[in-house]
């Protein structure tokens, strides 16, 4: 037995569509929009119980696809990267047709049927555009088109950026890989053709070589009236230089911290078809990051996430100093403060001032928050000085070990000093002795022991220096507020080593002015 469709229902759903127009409509119900602004018949207000809201309908439509992730063993980073995926209307049918972008082994020499996930019989490989045949045959369904299209790329895909570039009515295609990113020109008969060597896109960086890209945005950045490009890169990575990480004492993949950061790249849009790299110009490559998506907002029409702004531009309202949002040595990058209003959050944090024990206004604040919802809690409750000394705890004992070893190495290297200098001193007795029969003054005696033991600690002090610049990179991860050339700093250390071992030879040089050369030259 056949439901009968509900025309009211019906009825909303089409005169939403018609008002926003059948992309917006698209948009805001795959975003989960349409439910949370109140369009009276939708199922987003049925019992959730009763009817689901989404069902599973890839394989029934055709979207025959399975993402490959190059599995190795070997716990490359990549492999537990997602992929990213396109919906656009490539030949202005209508229609939203569908691109997907695949994955491959890391090691070209390895075959996908090697990989610990192998993929499954009749699997191709390579990135797959699927067009929607839905004004054709009236019914949701999707064909492969890839290979007439021309855009099924072998690579290790990552995330794909649609955009118009040139102008010319029809969507173009950035597709972000590990490797070689691919610009993709829509030739408006259905077929698109790989210009990104033409497009000046193809050369590597001229510092950090061939960059990790993970998405892509276009975005009219200067206002020409042309999309530029905008490419985020994610962290240096090699597979030769894989670091090996651990958890439990068995292999994992590394966090990301276990890897140095990149900057972004910033194409400007010269309006002949080719790109030229803005990133420095632009400034910003000079912020060093971790970046893992773009997203460019039309400024012709309203962004659905943020409601109460009609275009993407903002009003500056204030001004905050830098912060860190985490860790001491984390560098200071730009943030953005929203409106909760026009960017809402599932999580958000309450800091609350107060002149009594902080603890005893816990329940207060949990008391008032479920005044206002009682759905709401709040937890991780903390004082300030708890998450400064959170912040500071890993920091503070490095500093703690690092002045014990200082300390020990100092005394060490004092007690060698005193050692060398001993035994030269009782090695040349007879030479001092007879210098003071001869006339010798005890200060001129004193002066050249003393100085003898400068003359290696100077040295020392040398090669300590030379070795403290060329290590500034990796000491710069444990200081806070200094640079590691800081030359207050290092003379400071200097300082405290001549003074060291000034102490060091202070007993020698005397004992050496006390000799008496007639014992000594009647003993020899």
């Amino acid at each position: 037995m056949k439901k009968k469709r509900d025309p009211a229902r019906h009825s909303s759903r089409e005169e939403l569509s018609g008002i926003l127009g059948r992309r917006r409509f698209l948009h805001l119900l795959s975003s989960g929009l349409i439910g949370r602004i109140g369009i009276p018949g939708t199922t987003a207000f049925a019992n959730p119980s009763s009817i689901p809201l989404f069902r599973e309908v890839a394989e029934e439509v055709g979207l025959t696809f399975h993402h490959f992730a190059g599995i190795s063993g070997q716990y490359y980073m990549p492999e537990i990267m997602g992929a990213g995926a396109a919906l656009f209307d490539y030949d202005n049918d209508g229609d939203l047709d569908v691109y997907l972008v695949q994955g491959t082994m890391l090691d070209p020499a390895q075959h996908p049927r090697s990989a610990k996930f192998p993929p499954p019989p009749g699997w191709k490989p390579g990135n797959r555009l699927f067009r929607n045949l839905l004004s054709e045959t009236g019914k949701l369904e999707f064909v492969d088109v890839t290979e007439k299209a021309g855009v099924g790329h072998v690579g290790y895909g990552m995330g794909v950026a649609v955009g118009d570039y040139d102008n010319d009515g029809f969507q173009d295609l950035y597709v972000a890989n590990f490797g070689q990113n691919i610009l993709y020109h829509n030739n408006g008969d259905g077929t698109f053709t790989d210009v990104t060597d033409r497009a000046g896109l193809a050369r590597p960086d001229p510092q950090y070589g061939r960059l990790w890209a993970v998405g892509a945005a276009w975005v009219d950045y200067d206002r020409d009236g042309l999309l530029d490009l905008l490419v985020v890169n994610y962290v240096q990575w090699d597979p030769k230089n894989e670091p090996v990480c651990e958890k439990g004492g068995l292999p994992d993949f590394c966090y990301p911290r276990a890897y140095a950061g990149v900057p972004n790249s910033l194409f400007h849009n010269n309006g002949d078809g080719t790109f030229t790299d803005v990133s420095a110009a632009s400034g910003i490559r000079q912020n060093i990051g971790k970046g893992i998506r773009a997203k460019s907002l039309g400024s012709t029409s309203a962004a659905p996430w943020w409601p109460n702004q009609m275009t993407d531009t903002f009003t500056i309202v204030g001004v905050v100093g830098d912060i860190k949002e985490s860790r001491l040595n984390n560098q200071v990058e730009p943030v953005v403060y929203l409106s909760y209003l026009q960017n809402p959050s599932r999580y958000m944090h309450l800091l609350v001032r107060t002149e009594s024990t902080p603890t005893n206004v816990s329940n207060v604040v949990q008391r008032e928050i479920r005044a206002v919802d009682p759905d709401l809690g709040a937890y991780d409750v903390r004082t300030m000085e708890a998450v400064l000394g959170q912040a500071v705890a890993a920091p503070k004992l490095n500093s703690l070990l690092l002045w014990v070893f200082a300390t020990v190495a100092l005394l060490l290297s004092a007690v060698g000093v005193y050692g060398v200098t001993s035994y030269a001193v009782a090695q040349r007795m007879q030479e001092f002795a007879i210098r003071m029969a001869m006339g010798a003054q005890s200060k001129s005696v004193f002066r050249m022991v003393t100085r003898d033991g400068l003359a290696v600690a100077i040295a020392g002090i040398s090669v300590g220096l030379g070795g403290a610049l060329l290590l500034g990179r990796t000491l710069a991860s444990l200081l806070y507020g200094v640079v590691p050339t800081n030359g207050a700093t290092l003379m400071g250390s200097a300082a405290v080593v001549l003074v060291v071992t000034l102490l060091a030879c202070w007993h020698p040089a005397w004992r050496a002015t006390k000799v008496d050369p007639m014992s000594v030259l009647r003993a020899e």
